[in-house]
């Protein structure tokens, strides 16, 4: 099958910020005499900062704090470690430049608000061609909701169908696989179980320089 369009994860896919985010939550927690606790967070990534503060709210007896306090706290966390710490991950190079020669339809569709986006990508040249940005904040429910997903394809006028995404985190390839598109999975072998990713999508690389053949082969 010959795809039409590509639509990228941001945060763990193209660029490596997962670690950062992590970093941002234990400082957070900690701020909070809250101690991070890993097997608490595997469900919670890839989640939008609007369902993820309450889930840790929740999870870290915190409802006494407000959350747009608790947002906004990690959201500055996580924009000062971008101005330093923020690297592509392996192949995502590769991938863009692969893209932007043969003219494919491309977008980016984070989970992450459009200020986080922008702050992310902003040292990023390399992602300056991809110039549809999208996030959570575009539809009325994130991922693992098939919305923003869906939102990219109808600004691209592609089918879902002829969609390839490309995720790390087990709730953006539901999101995807709900969306009624491809989904090639790039998770964090150290952080996720394999075995939740096989239950949904036969695609699963270690790297984007992996996925490449697979995208040169379908498109």
């Amino acid at each position: 099958m010959t795809y039409k369009a590509i639509i990228l994860d941001m945060d763990g896919t193209l660029v490596n910020t997962e670690r950062l985010w992590k970093d941002a939550e234990r400082a957070l927690l900690a701020a909070y005499d809250r101690t991070y606790d890993t097997v608490i967070h595997a469900d919670f990534l890839g989640l939008a900062v609007t369902d993820f503060i309450p889930a840790v709210q929740h999870a870290y007896d915190l409802k006494h704090i407000d959350t747009k306090e608790l947002e906004d706290n990690l959201e500055n966390r996580v924009r000062a470690l971008l101005e330093t710490d923020a690297k592509p991950t392996d192949g995502a190079i590769d991938l863009i430049n692969y893209i932007v020669e043969q003219a494919i339809s491309c977008a980016i569709a984070s989970n992450s608000s459009h200020g986080i986006i922008q702050a992310t990508l902003r040292h990023q040249r390399w992602a300056d061609p991809i110039t549809k940005r999208y996030s959570a904040d575009d539809v009325p429910n994130a991922k693992p909701a098939p919305d923003l997903f869906l939102y990219a394809a109808e600004q691209l006028n592609t089918e879902p169908q002829d969609c390839i995404v490309i995720e790390d985190s087990l709730n953006g390839v539901k999101a995807a696989v709900s969306a009624g598109m491809t989904c090639l999975a790039v998770p964090d072998f150290e952080l996720s179980d394999i075995n939740t990713f096989k239950a949904l999508t036969p695609h699963i690389f270690e790297s984007l320089t992996e996925a490449l053949p697979f995208i040169q082969q379908h498109t």
